[in-house]
């Protein structure tokens, strides 16, 4: 099975100013911090998106698995996945990449 991906919602703030993370809804339909409304994006679509200011990570990288997450489709259920050290290093990580790659990218 593919590899699916989660897009954490740096943009409008919501990066610094809650404990949870926010993430991309599915089909592109907004910004969640309810885990059950986030949407699974293939690699590629992840990282196309990513390039305008978020973040992709890996459904296993928070501990969650495909299965898990199509088990979550209830609506009377709202999870909330909180900022751990490791997620937060990633990021910080992960937006150094994007910053070189947008640097080289103009030639700075």
């Amino acid at each position: 099975m593919e590899r699916k991906y989660l897009i954490i919602c740096l943009r409008h703030n919501y990066w610094s100013r809650y404990d949870n993370l926010v993430f991309w809804g599915k089909n592109n339909s907004g910004y969640y911090s309810d885990l059950t409304k986030a949407g699974l994006y293939t690699k590629e679509e992840a990282r196309r998106i990513a390039d305008n200011g978020d973040c992709y990570i890996s459904l296993d990288s928070i501990g969650i698995t495909i299965k898990e997450m199509t088990a979550l489709n209830n609506p009377s259920l709202e999870i909330k996945v909180k900022k751990t050290e490791k997620i937060c290093k990633y990021v910080n990580v992960f937006m150094k990449i994007m910053n070189n790659k947008r640097d080289l990218k103009w030639g700075y």
